[in-house]
């Protein structure tokens, strides 16, 4: 049996108190590491121990699995509806995954004694999802909208990787906790970020869907000597320690693992196109320690649960915070001997987004206009010396002791302050000229003075003014 930590047991009793204020939908919001299926399972074991039907919902065989885990820990019994598994129809707690879901929702199924049931899948009282800034896809559509009953959502990033929010689908948010409170109480791993300045050139590439354009930055990443610089800054900043690479394409993970193995670095590649056993199999080599790096396109950055992953190399550019904040979290997770997690990235994501134990803003309204604004702001520095990342407040590097650089871009925003202060300066002092001019006379003056076309007209013009007020 889990004990829940105070905060998750506050997190449970604030999602059952929205429930009980009639609220349909509830999603759960908290960092990876927090413990979101730890809180879904114990509220599924609640609903089970008051004879109620629960059915959680995840898109992953990796998240399948995690869930059926935890569940055990709480000696729930399950079935589970996904390819390769017997139906358990009788269990009040179904275990799903959503392509199979959607597939046998409607199918009718044969019971022992001849009796037919309309549906795989009994409808639930409750319907939990995990992941839930996926729930907006057709597929998750497709099961809320059947199944009338409440909802709960649980994720990290409560916004679809284009900004985009869920208030089409939950209509109260509870946050259970910052990435930078768990690292205080030692439930994560504090990150030190590095970004070496040979950063990819992302000059002109488009932007598809909220987000670099795949196919470009495919071009631009998938380089020997993008690759080689990745290589060249694990073996100095973290050598030997097992790390994820995460890239662009599937092709260009296989090409990063071929290049570290070449380097004497053991690595493999991972993606959905392997059967689960090979799977399993890699991210058991690297558990163990037979394989130090792996790398992949898009299987390892959410709902991936491996505390032994010590570094994350990011070798994918996004525009998406979310993407960044499911990647960058991979590494948090503490473990024996884990000191901190290592954050490696080469295409300039801590500069769009700064780190991410300090980014908790979150709406069900998703990216605001006010938040997009934002974006041309400096946001952290780097360390001359040994490219370490620092808050913009730093006088000197936590690491090294050397002073940040002063990057362009936050030359540029100082360079527009300045411009912006003296302009208002400058306003303020013609307004304090032309209320000094008291006579025409004096005004026609101030006219020719500051080149206007027709001084005397405007100057008649200020005086009818100020007769008029």
């Amino acid at each position: 049996m889990i004990n829940l930590y105070a905060d998750q047991e506050s997190s449970l009793k604030e999602i059952l108190r929205k429930f009980r204020q009639r609220f349909k939908a509830a999603l759960l919001v908290a960092p990876c590491g927090y413990g979101k299926t730890i809180v879904f399972s114990a509220i599924a074991k609640r609903a089970k121990d008051k004879g109620n039907r629960v059915l959680i919902c995840v898109h992953r065989q990796e998240l399948l699995r995690q869930t059926c885990l935890t569940l055990k820990k709480f000696d729930v019994s399950y079935g589970i509806i996904a390819s390769g598994y017997e139906m358990k129809p009788h269990e009040k707690v179904q275990v799903a995954s959503i392509q199979t879901l959607c597939r046998r929702i409607k199918i009718p199924i044969q019971r022992r004694g001849g009796n037919k049931v309309d549906g795989v899948v009994l409808p639930p009282t409750l319907l939990i999802i995990d992941e839930a800034h996926h729930a907006i896809a057709p597929t998750f559509q497709k099961v809320i909208s059947h199944f009338d009953c409440k909802v709960l959502g649980v994720t990290a990033t409560p916004w679809r990787s284009n900004g985009e929010g869920l208030n089409k689908i939950f209509d109260c948010m509870i946050i259970g906790g910052t990435a930078d409170e768990l690292i205080n109480q030692g439930r994560l791993c504090r990150p030190i970020y590095y970004a070496p300045p040979q950063q990819v050139d992302l000059e002109g590439v488009k932007i598809s869907m909220g987000d670099f354009d795949k196919v470009e930055i495919s071009k631009r990443v998938n380089k020997p000597t993008v690759t080689g610089d990745a290589i060249e800054h694990y073996k100095r900043i973290c050598p030997e320690k097992r790390a994820v690479v995460f890239c662009v394409s599937r092709k260009h993970a296989d090409d990063v693992a071929v290049q570290f193995n070449l380097a004497g670095v053991p690595a493999a590649s991972i993606d959905g196109s392997l059967s689960d056993r090979d799977r399993f199999q890699r991210i058991k080599d690297l558990k163990n320690g037979y394989i130090k790096v792996l790398t992949s396109c898009e299987l390892i950055s959410e709902g991936f649960d491996l505390p032994t992953i010590e570094a994350a190399i990011m070798l994918r550019p996004t525009k998406s915070l979310a993407i960044y904040i499911q990647q960058a979290g991979r590494a948090l997770r503490t473990a024996e001997g884990k000191q901190n997690a290592i954050i490696l990235d080469h295409v300039g994501n801590c500069f769009r987004f700064g780190a991410i134990e300090q980014i908790n803003d979150w709406s069900l309204e998703g990216l605001s206009k006010k938040t997009k604004e934002k974006e041309n702001l400096p946001i952290v520095r780097r360390c001359k010396m040994c490219f370490a990342i620092l808050s913009m407040s730093a006088k000197r590097c936590h690491l090294c002791n050397s002073e940040p650089e002063i990057s362009e871009r936050e030359l540029k925003y100082i360079e527009g302050q300045l411009q912006a202060i003296e302009k208002e300066k400058l306003k303020i002092d013609q307004q304090k000229e032309r209320k000094s001019a008291w006579t025409l006379d004096a005004l026609i003056a101030l006219g020719i003075k500051r080149g206007m076309k027709n001084p005397h007209g405007w100057a008649w013009h200020v005086m009818n003014g100020r007769k008029r007020a």
